[in-house]
């Protein structure tokens, strides 16, 4: 509610590169309800407001907000062209923060699809891109966390522990402790998997 309430007070103000980051937020909240339709309604239109404007920044995480739209609903090809586009609109502006997480977004996508060793390799390629730079740490969490969801599904709890040893380290910098809490279980969760629970 106030995302859309900032969409409006920008687009009264004129500030149409205001009202489209607070529709893009808007967007990235309707995610959590997990409903296909009403993330492809808000979703809807907005493609054209881009045209002839010079937004990459935006664009590029309309895309990932889009393409995941496209992910509840299951079709997952069409949620891997707007990922791709995003990675390719990100790389071409040099917003490489944005880029790593649509790395973390198609390797998530590889992994749904059934592609483990691509999403793996992808995955091992961003992180070495994280620890080059200088990035917020949640890029590489998502990306360590990929890794841990990889180990499980292949049924390799010690890899698993390994994956997240990185994965706990830097949740420790976050001031969320839900998601502090949550890394932590996740550890005790292959721990037990791999018989090293204590």
């Amino acid at each position: 509610e106030q995302a859309s309430a900032a969409e409006g007070l920008f687009g009264l103000a004129g500030n149409e590169a205001g009202a489209l980051r607070a529709h893009i937020e808007y967007l990235f909240a309707s995610h959590d309800a997990q409903e296909a339709k009403p993330c492809l309604d808000a979703a809807s239109g907005i493609e054209s407001r881009f045209t002839n404007r010079s937004y990459p920044w935006l664009a590029a995480q309309f895309h990932i907000e889009e393409g995941t739209c496209y992910g509840l609903m299951e079709k997952l090809g069409q949620t891997r062209r707007l990922y791709e586009r995003a990675a390719h609109e990100a790389q071409a502006s040099g917003y490489n923060s944005i880029y790593l997480r649509t790395q973390d977004h198609l390797s998530t996508l590889d992994g749904r699809s059934g592609f483990l060793l691509s999403g793996w390799a992808r995955t091992q390629k961003a992180l070495a891109s994280f620890w080059r730079g200088q990035y917020p740490p949640m890029r590489a969490y998502n990306l360590y966390y990929n890794l841990y969801e990889f180990s499980r599904v292949s049924a390799q709890p010690y890899l698993q522990m390994a994956a997240w040893r990185d994965g706990i380290a830097l949740s420790e910098s976050f001031s969320d402790n839900v998601i502090r809490a949550m890394a932590h279980s996740l550890m005790a969760d292959a721990a037990i998997g791999a018989g090293q629970a204590r």
